[in-house]
């Protein structure tokens, strides 16, 4: 088993908790956090995570690091909360700064067809090869991304985008004379911040979701932290400045590089990194497994972080727009902070694994409990002292949920062995008298229950 390798700088590597915001000291980064805290009740790792992916849209393809190819700034986030856990109130804020400073052409409709968003990408058909995907209701996009034949593929295609690479199209319908059948884009950018309830979040019923945990950013709150009586406005000039300063981000281009003692500390992540991932394989539990994929992408995350902690540094510094540079360094303190970031990220994608098991078990035991009691045509029902039963056999049951073999669908697996134990610790269900070898379960009727 390879050592986890330690050092000074990594001994000195911030180590966030739940909730919080990691990020190097930064004037611009804490004024905007000081105007979120008065208009959101969330916690701070919610406050940043709506604000990066906006930022990496900023950078677009203007700025990037040398990785083999161009590596570009652009992120996907998910921001993972409870049902009115003021998810919405951080997106908007983030959209509202994005949309003062990008153009429309920018951003992505929420619910398109792969033929209809490779429209809105080419720039030969009016689009845009750089694009930022803002969503705060993003329990429908996932859902569509995971039951719609169309949804499905502009999922897939998501994955692609992450990496910017060209995209080739094919095109079977309404070509006009002398069009090609298949059209492409040599290169875009692509930025995705989606808000969405703890059992959507963890990408659960899609068939990408192995690919998606990977690429997304994982930002998991269970806590308000603050009570706000009135929020504040946006049209204040505390705010005006704020997007005065952001606005500049666009204007920054040029190749990011590492100083040398950033270079240093860099290959001590990677050698942690590369030593992380090999201790996971000698893991059987599925939690390690998990932690093997997420670490496999924690290398190019944190130099994508890194980028944006960079350029937050440079923007502020005085008369820089006059240099005409085009070539930056990425200091070891921006590297650190970036790379401690992501790893509370990938936390945060394990613990919401957790999570959203149990919100999935809850959400699909509810829907089958209910489905139920609204078609009890054809069932028997039976009187007890703790009420009164609906009465389905383990095949009647089998038949009715258990009868799609698609990913995300039920299995008979997951209903006997996680369904219905959970509906009975709800005492909504029990296991009746077995007549022979048939298997019998009752439901218990709503006006009955406890």
């Amino acid at each position: 088993m390879s050592e986890i390798v330690t050092s000074k700088l990594l001994d000195s590597q911030p180590t966030g908790t739940s909730g919080q915001a990691i990020y190097p000291p930064n004037e611009l980064i804490d004024r905007y956090l000081d105007f979120a805290r008065d208009m959101c009740e969330s916690e701070d790792n919610l406050l940043i995570g709506a604000l990066l992916p906006v930022c990496g849209a900023m950078l677009g393809r203007n700025v990037w690091f040398d990785f083999g190819r161009k590596l570009y700034p652009n992120i996907y986030s998910i921001l993972a909360a409870p049902a009115g856990f003021r998810k919405s109130t951080c997106v908007n804020l983030a959209e509202s700064i994005a949309a003062r400073i990008l153009n429309k052409d920018r951003f992505l409709s929420g619910q398109a067809s792969e033929e209809a968003l490779f429209y809105e990408y080419d720039p030969e058909n009016g689009g845009c090869a750089d694009k930022i995907l803002i969503e705060d209701e993003g329990n429908t996009i996932l859902t569509n991304w995971s039951n719609s034949q169309y949804g499905k593929t502009v999922s897939k295609r998501f994955l692609s985008l992450y990496d910017c690479k060209s995209w080739k199209q094919a095109f079977k319908q309404n070509l006009k004379d002398g069009d090609s059948v298949v059209k492409s884009i040599e290169e875009s950018s692509t930025n995705l911040l989606i808000a969405a309830t703890l059992g959507p979040a963890g990408f659960g019923g899609l068939e990408a979701k192995d690919g998606m945990q990977r690429r997304f950013l994982t930002y998991l709150s269970e806590n308000l932290v603050r009570t706000i009586y009135l929020p504040k406005s946006q049209e204040s000039q505390e705010f005006e400045n704020l997007l005065l300063d952001l606005s500049l981000l666009p204007n920054l281009e040029g190749k990011i590089s590492f100083s040398d003692s950033a270079f240093e500390l860099w290959k001590e992540i990677q050698d942690r990194n590369r030593a992380e991932i090999s201790e996971c394989k000698f893991q059987t539990s599925k939690g390690s497994q998990s932690k093997a994929s997420l670490l496999a992408n924690e290398p190019t995350c944190s130099l994508k972080i890194g980028m944006i902690f960079t350029a937050f540094r440079i923007i502020l510094r005085e008369n820089y727009f006059s240099k005409n540079q085009d070539s930056f360094e990425m200091e070891a303190e921006e590297l650190l902070y970036a790379n401690a970031h992501v790893r509370q990220c990938i936390q945060d994608s394990m613990a919401l694994e957790k999570v959203s098991q149990k919100a999935e078990i809850r959400e699909d035991s509810e829907r089958i409990y209910y489905n139920i009691l609204g078609n009890p045509k054809g069932l028997k029902s039976t009187e007890r002292k703790d009420g009164t039963f609906i009465v389905l056999t383990k095949t009647q049951l089998t038949s009715r949920f258990a009868n799609d073999s698609r990913r995300g669908g039920m299995t008979i697996e997951r209903l006997y062995n996680e369904i219905i134990p959970d509906l009975k610790r709800q005492r909504k269900c029990i296991e009746l008298e077995q007549v022979g070898k048939k298997r019998t379960f009752g439901f218990l009727k709503e006006d009955d229950h406890p």
